[in-house]
């Protein structure tokens, strides 16, 4: 099957307008996507909150399942973004860390959000 990215916003997943980079903490890339899908390695449950994610991007995932108690955490260059997603989310949310991808799996239906975090700390937009 081939990936189609959404209506409007062409060959890359970026609105006008806005940062452009693909690098951990910025945007998911379609083609990062798809691969995640065919290669997807480990995926661990974890729970978070809007209070985990600090103004300066940083944020706390705390596992879940087999490994409760380990928390870790990431950055991502929108704190706002990642907020608003968490608070309109409901379950958990899952963290893949060969891609660097925090899942938010979509509820009765195909579609799942993808926000690229960055465990090694901020990059410039």
């Amino acid at each position: 099957m081939d990936f189609v990215p959404p209506p409007g916003l062409g060959r890359g997943s970026v609105p006008p307008g806005s940062c452009h980079r693909y690098a951990p903490g910025h945007h998911v890339h379609w083609d990062q996507a798809r691969k995640c899908h065919d290669e997807p390695g480990e995926l661990h449950e974890v729970l978070i909150s809007a209070v985990d994610v600090q103004d300066d991007g940083w944020v706390t995932l705390h596992e879940a399942g087999d490994r409760f108690g380990h928390s870790f955490r990431a950055w991502h260059h929108r704190a706002g973004q990642l907020r608003a997603k968490i608070r309109g989310h409901r379950g958990p949310a899952l963290w893949q860390p060969s891609w660097n991808l925090l899942w938010f799996p979509a509820q009765e239906s195909p579609a799942n959000t993808l926000m690229y975090l960055a465990p090694d700390g901020p990059s410039h937009c």
